[in-house]
C-alpha cells in the first residue's frame, strides 16, 4: 500500500517548512511519496529551502503559478501515484514517526474510502498543544454501515471530525471514481471536498489518536484579521451556493448534518467580522450576507451535535440576529481565553 503525502507551499517560513517536511520524511513506513506543490512562492528563503529537498528520493517538487490552496491540492492529487492521499499544511507537522505505519495497518484490513484522525492546535512560540479533547473509538466507525459510521463522526466533537482535509486519509480510487476535487479560487475549500466525501463514501475507518499538529498564530487581534474573516465568511456562502444548488447533495441528510456545523462556523466568522467593522458600508455588506444566508438556516435542524442543534432552535424561535448576538458574547469570552493561552505559551 503506497501513501502519497501532499504538501502545498506558498511562502512558508523555512523553519516551519523544514519541520513539516522532516516530520513526513521521518515516517518509518517505507512506501510513501512526498509531493510538494510550490504554489507560486516568491520568498527567496522558501525557494531555497525547497531546493534542499530536490535530491531526496521520496520527494517530488512541482512548481506552479499561484492559484490557491485548492488548486495546489488538486495538482498534487493529479500527480500522486499512491493508494491513499493525505494532505498536510506546510507549517504543520506529524507528532510521531509511526503515524503512516499505524494508518496502513488499519487500512490494510478495512480498505476504507476514508480514515479520519485527530489534530492538536498549538501556538507558534512554544508549540504547546491545546484542545486535544475528543475521543471516538474505532469500533464506532469501522465495521458499521456508511450511514452509522458517518453519523458517529458527525456527532463527535469538532476535533474528532471536521472539514479540514489534513485529518483524513482518502482512498485514491474512491476520489478518482467519484471525481472529487477541491473547489478553486475560494477559501474554506475543505467544506465542499468533505461534503462530497460524505455523499459518496461507502466505508469508513478511524485512527483514534492525535496525529497532526496544527499551527495557530495569534489571529485573535480582530482588526488585524478583519479581511481574513470577511473573505472566509463570503467564501462559505459560495460553498453553500455550490453544494445546495446540487439536488443530490441538497437531499443528502449526512451532507446537511455536516453543513450545519459549517453554518455555525460561518456565523462565528461573520460575528468576528462585525466586531472588526469600522465603517457603515462594511456593516451594510455584512447585513446583506446575513440576509443571503438566512435561506440556509434549515440545515441546523439536521445536526447530530447537540450544541449546533440548540443554536438552530434559538435561530428558529428568535431569529438569526439574536443567535448571532449570543455567539458574539461567547466569542468575546473565547478570544480572551485564546489570548491568555498565547501569553502563557510565550512565557
Amino acid at each position: 500500500m503506497k501513501f502519497s503525502i501532499i504538501i502545498p507551499v506558498y511562502n512558508t517560513k523555512p523553519i516551519y517548512l523544514k519541520e513539516c517536511v522532516d516530520s513526513v520524511l521521518a515516517q518509518t513506513y517505507p512506501d510513501l511519496e512526498v509531493i510538494i506543490v510550490n504554489d507560486g512562492s516568491t520568498n527567496a528563503d522558501t525557494l531555497k529551502k525547497l531546493e534542499e529537498y530536490k535530491s531526496f528520493e521520496k520527494v517530488k517538487i512541482i512548481h506552479s503559478t499561484n492559484n490557491g490552496l485548492g488548486a495546489a491540492r488538486n495538482l498534487g492529487i493529479k500527480k500522486a501515484t499512491g493508494d491513499y492521499y493525505v494532505c498536510i499544511d506546510s507549517d504543520d507537522y506529524y507528532l510521531s514517526s509511526e503515524i503512516i505505519s499505524d494508518m496502513v495497518e488499519l487500512l490494510r484490513e478495512s480498505q476504507a474510502d476514508l480514515l479520519s484522525f485527530q489534530y492538536a492546535e498549538f501556538f507558534d512560540e512554544k508549540q504547546r498543544p491545546i484542545f486535544c479533547d475528543g475521543d471516538l473509538p474505532r469500533g464506532k466507525v469501522y465495521g458499521r454501515s456508511a450511514t452509522e459510521a458517518a453519523k458517529a463522526l458527525l456527532k463527535a466533537p469538532r476535533r474528532v471530525f471536521s472539514a479540514v482535509s489534513h485529518t483524513k486519509a482518502i482512498n485514491a480510487q474512491f476520489v478518482k471514481t467519484n471525481e472529487i476535487t477541491f473547489p478553486e479560487g475560494i477559501l474554506c475549500e475543505d467544506i465542499c471536498f468533505t461534503s462530497k466525501i460524505l455523499h459518496y463514501a461507502k466505508s469508513y475507518d478511524r485512527y483514534n489518536k492525535v496525529a497532526h499538529a496544527f499551527r495557530r498564530s495569534n489571529l485573535y487581534s480582530l482588526t488585524a484579521s478583519k479581511k481574513k474573516f470577511r473573505d472566509i465568511e463570503k467564501d462559505i456562502i459560495k460553498s453553500f451556493e455550490m453544494l445546495l444548488g446540487d439536488i443530490d447533495l441538497r437531499n443528502d441528510r449526512l451532507v446537511l448534518d455536516f453543513l450545519a456545523s459549517s453554518y455555525v462556523y460561518w456565523m462565528s466568522k461573520t460575528v468576528a467580522a462585525m466586531l472588526a467593522c469600522e465603517t457603515k458600508e462594511e456593516r451594510e455588506e455584512i447585513k446583506a450576507d446575513i440576509d443571503q444566508m438566512r435561506q440556509y438556516t434549515y440545515v441546523l435542524k439536521y445536526s447530530s451535535r447537540i450544541y449546533i442543534w440548540a443554536i438552530g432552535i434559538v435561530t428558529n424561535i428568535f431569529g438569526i440576529k439574536f443567535a448571532m448576538l449570543i455567539l458574539r458574547v461567547y466569542l468575546r469570552l473565547r478570544r480572551k481565553h485564546y489570548l491568555a493561552l498565547n501569553r502563557k505559551a510565550s512565557d
